[in-house]
């Protein structure tokens, strides 16, 4: 009986880091199954798909707000810089209340930045020559950066999207 009281604590530890290593598992699968679709709990489903031509030229803008966002979507990356190739969803914002042509660019849920303003307009005028205005669409994504400076400092998360031929 004494054997059995003593392995108790023991049993209890071992069931907490069993917990957390399941919950773990749990949410980074989460987050890998909402970058491979673009979207989670809470975000928005793409109605349109942007063709991808696997260069990642289209510019994003306003990332340096959204920091903590892109640090948690590419989670521990050590001192090198992160490369993530993902999904994002373009969210048409009208309610944005310094632009009303805005576009909101979204990862796994999360905003990120947006295109820049003459892009946006650009955008939503293709968006809507293809008989979509005004609805989310899909595009390639990649985050990158946060690497170690010589400083000591981790450099600043950057997104660039893959736009493909939008003709």
């Amino acid at each position: 009986m004494d054997n059995l009281m003593a392995l108790l604590p023991l049993a209890l530890v071992a069931l907490l880091f069993l917990g957390a290593w399941l919950w773990s598992r749990r949410a980074w699968r989460a987050v890998q199954r909402a970058t491979k679709t673009g979207t989670a709990r809470g975000g928005i489903a793409p109605v349109f798909d942007w063709p991808r031509s696997g260069s990642y030229a289209g510019e994003v803008v306003g990332e340096s707000h959204y920091q903590d966002h892109l640090r948690r979507l590419v989670g521990d990356h050590g001192d090198e810089a992160a490369e993530l190739e993902t999904v994002a969803v373009l969210v048409p914002d009208s309610t944005n209340a310094y632009d009303d042509k805005a576009v909101r660019v979204e990862i796994a849920g999360l905003a990120v930045g947006h295109l820049p303003k003459d892009a946006a307009r650009i955008y939503r005028k293709k968006l809507k020559a293809k008989g979509q205005k005004n609805v989310p669409a899909s595009c390639g994504a990649l985050v990158m950066g946060g690497y170690i400076g010589r400083n000591g400092s981790r450099a600043h998360y950057g997104v660039k999207l893959d736009l493909g031929t939008t003709e």
